[in-house]
């Protein structure tokens, strides 16, 4: 039992470690503002908006995008001078 927590925990940290070198980051607004501001020229974010909301709305034959209250992503773009004629909105 011991061991199974103890591997548990161990393959977590292996995980986040993984995540965080491949440049993975929160998705929070300050993160995503340091990244486009902070970080100098040839970084870029790509973030996949929807989540749980679009998981429960699924169907065969289409897709719903659920942009509600999900609209802060595009101000920071406008905000930060990243929306350009390269930068798909």
């Amino acid at each position: 039992m011991v061991m199974n927590y103890f591997t548990a925990l161990v393959a977590a940290w292996l995980y986040r470690d993984i995540i965080m070198s491949l440049g993975v980051i929160d998705a929070s607004r300050d993160s995503l503002e340091y990244t486009l501001t902070q970080q100098g020229a040839g970084h870029s974010v790509v973030l996949v908006v929807g989540g749980a909301a679009e998981i429960a709305d699924t169907r065969r034959d289409s897709y719903v995008l659920t942009l509600k209250r999900r609209k802060g992503f595009i101000k920071l773009a406008l905000e930060t001078g990243f929306v350009s004629e390269k930068a798909p909105m």
